[in-house]
């Protein structure tokens, strides 16, 4: 198997390039600075890379982990500020690495708990989803565009019985959200600009359980100041799955 990487004209009815990526069993996120390309893989021997594309979409570098515990495996790079960045996970920590295109740190940033994933803001900082692994606290954190943190705010705690799904984080008009699940039930948190104002919102009225299936997460987005949800679930007792879409509103 090889994996071919691809740009579109325009239009988006033909393929301008394609490139092989033939060293990785598994591609992942992709970010884009300039006209040079960052994808995070997974090569054959079951090693994390960070590969660098040019315009012409053909491979320029390379950056394998050999040993997590001590290189840390680099993934999920993002732009933030103009400035390439990427999330790097040790055997006992997780940290945020401001990098060169050469893949060499220029700033390390260590986030609150485990880091799971982080967005760009429009203001050009980001923010960052971690857990305590210990006390399954969710928590929120808020970087300016220096990579300073701003608040961190813990949104929910993650139900030792009962399905959960892994959290997605977005950005709203006036703030960030976070939809994830817990105890079986859909959960949707608004979080202010600022940090300091957070509501849950949880869906106990359809009867519907999360997926147990910690791949079938939820496909959100943002119309206006609407958090939109969908997914599929299945109602207690049901083993056959339904495919939803749950709108959580500004107003109750």
């Amino acid at each position: 198997m090889v994996w071919i990487a691809i740009k579109l004209n325009k239009a988006l009815t033909k393929v301008e390039k394609h490139g092989e990526i033939k060293s990785m069993v598994a591609v992942g996120p992709i970010a884009k600075i300039g006209d040079k390309y960052y994808i995070v893989g997974i090569d054959k021997k079951n090693r994390q890379a960070l590969l660098r594309m040019n315009a012409d979409l053909r491979i320029e570098r390379e950056r394998i982990t050999a040993d997590p515990k001590t290189e840390g495996a680099m993934g999920s790079p993002f732009v933030a500020a103009g400035k390439l960045h990427a999330m790097v996970g040790f055997m006992d920590r997780s940290e945020i690495w401001e990098i060169t295109p050469d893949f060499a740190p220029l700033k390390k940033i260590k986030p609150s708990g485990t880091a799971f994933s982080s967005i760009t803001l429009k203001d050009g900082g980001f923010a960052v989803l971690s857990q305590d692994l210990q006390t399954l606290d969710y928590f929120v954190e808020r970087f300016n565009t220096s990579g300073q943190s701003i608040w961190r705010k813990k949104i929910y705690t993650l139900a030792k019985t009962g399905a959960g799904t892994p959290p997605v984080l977005c950005e709203l008009p006036d703030g960030l959200c976070l939809v994830g699940g817990t105890n079986n039930r859909l959960l949707v948190a608004r979080i202010s600009a600022d940090g300091q104002r957070v509501r849950i919102t949880e869906d106990t009225r359809s009867g519907l359980s999360v997926p147990l299936n910690a791949m079938a997460g939820y496909l959100v987005g943002v119309l206006g100041n609407n958090i939109h949800v969908r997914g599929i679930a299945q109602k207690s007792g049901d083993d056959r799955y339904t495919s939803f879409h749950f709108v959580e509103t500004p107003t109750p």
